[in-house]
């Protein structure tokens, strides 16, 4: 991990709070300026997970298309077409263009859901920003930002914790455990999975 000169830097999780407040920038009680969200902004982007672009219409098609029952389909048309049953051939042929549409426009419109919904879950974050506590989108955090958690919310985004009070975090998806680990704002000398 390198600061924003370039120089080897310790992570954060090994450094003390006051390190990492001043590789970023920041200030515990007042947070960032509102332009200096902007201009992180500009420089690192959104808090957001970089998403596939979406397969295009004929990619879906396509894909439809090489269904096993599609290739049946099609393989039907092309002996029904050799051995002279065009009336038949055209049918089945008929069959796989309705397959192909139907089965296109259904996951489309299933894509368009889960995008949809995907976007009314967006978290929101409490933020010290201006030595005012804000709530913002997640999505809106940017490095630097002092992040305000209580019990129940949902992390959103990778942080250095500065103060808490009886901290635990559910971990269980990463390693298991089932029971809640204790934080805390201390250094962290080594640092192993479900730390």
């Amino acid at each position: 991990m390198t600061d924003p000169t370039g120089v080897e830097a310790v992570p954060a999780y090994a450094a003390t709070i006051e390190e990492v407040l001043d590789r970023l920038g920041s200030d515990s009680d007042h947070g960032l300026s509102q332009a200096e969200v902007e201009q992180r902004v500009a420089t690192y982007g959104r808090n957001e997970i970089a998403t596939e672009k979406p397969p295009s219409i004929v990619a879906v098609a396509l894909g439809q298309l090489r269904d096993p029952m599609n290739l049946m389909l099609i393989a039907v048309t092309l002996v029904s077409l050799v051995i002279g049953e065009i009336s038949t051939g055209v049918i089945v042929g008929l069959l796989i263009v309705l397959n192909v549409v139907l089965g296109s426009r259904q996951e489309l419109k299933a894509r368009a859901s889960v995008d949809a919904l995907a976007k009314l879950q967006v978290p929101q974050a409490k933020v010290v920003r201006d030595g005012q506590l804000q709530t913002v989108s997640a999505t809106d955090i940017v490095p630097g930002d002092v992040i305000a958690v209580e019990a129940g919310d949902i992390l959103p985004a990778d942080g250095r914790i500065l103060r808490s009070a009886t901290l635990e975090t559910q971990e269980a998806a990463l390693t298991g455990e089932s029971a809640p680990i204790a934080k805390d704002a201390t250094t962290v000398a080594h640092v192993a999975v479900g730390r």
